[in-house]
């Protein structure tokens, strides 16, 4: 075996909140540019640990072959998600969709669609059973 990990100790009705308040806040401050600088920022983290990830995946009965394609290709999808934010959206904390529309008949109301950070929290988990 290489490790166990436990949930112990961890307030979970905590995190969640922590994740609203603070790392949400955060983030929604950032402009679209400064979080892709991020994800370029945590991909060369990860990329100069490779060789890391790859001795612990040999424990687990995989080759170098097997586990390139989910290191390397999961870390150049980073590479790319930061290289595309800063091409192609604004430097901007919102983004707008198309141009503005009508929505009066004498043209007094226009909208215009915005994207903007959401509120709240996002998880993913992935679970082993031995």
């Amino acid at each position: 075996m290489i490790g166990e990990i436990s949930s112990e100790g961890i307030n979970f009705k905590e995190a969640p909140e922590y994740g609203r308040k603070t790392g949400g806040k955060a983030l929604g401050k950032l402009t679209f540019h400064q979080r892709a600088l991020l994800l370029k920022k945590l991909a060369k983290y990860l990329i100069a640990r490779k060789e890391e990830f790859y001795k612990l995946s040999y424990y687990t009965g995989a080759t170098k072959t097997d586990s390139w394609i989910d290191f390397e290709g999961g870390i150049g999808t980073l590479f790319t998600y930061s290289g595309k934010g800063r091409r192609e959206l604004p430097n901007e904390t919102i983004w707008p969709e198309g141009d503005f529309e009508q929505l009066s008949k004498n043209g007094a109301f226009i909208g215009q669609h915005v994207y903007m950070p959401m509120r709240g929290i996002a998880g993913g988990f992935t679970i082993y059973r031995r």
